[in-house]
């Protein structure tokens, strides 16, 4: 599930996923100061990409995506160390964030 609310910014920024330790979901929250092309991956410790969660265009705002703790083809995965890393793309310029989060089963 993803919403916005609304959110007067001067930057774009990656919060920590809120709760850590995750059992096992978890909200991954973001700041946009303009619209941008965003990318939300989530990686295990190996550096291996576990799960998608947006690739898409976003607006301005503050927004909030929940994670099951599933991977991409829906099965729960291990207790863990999880990276969570969103690509913000502007044209030829891109930023990448990242915020480390722990799953509990």
């Amino acid at each position: 599930m993803t919403f916005q609310t609304a959110l007067n910014t001067t930057a774009s920024e990656l919060y920590t996923p809120f709760p850590n330790p995750a059992n096992p979901h978890t909200t991954l929250s973001f700041a946009l100061k303009d619209p941008y092309h965003v990318k939300l991956d989530l990686y295990n410790i190996l550096g291996q990409k576990v799960r998608t969660l947006l690739n898409e265009e976003r607006k301005s705002g503050l927004w909030h995506i929940q994670w099951d703790g599933c991977n991409e083809t829906g099965l729960p995965l291990a207790s863990g160390v999880y990276m969570a890393r969103l690509t913000i793309r502007a044209g030829d310029t891109m930023l990448h964030m990242t915020k480390k989060l722990l799953l509990e089963r």
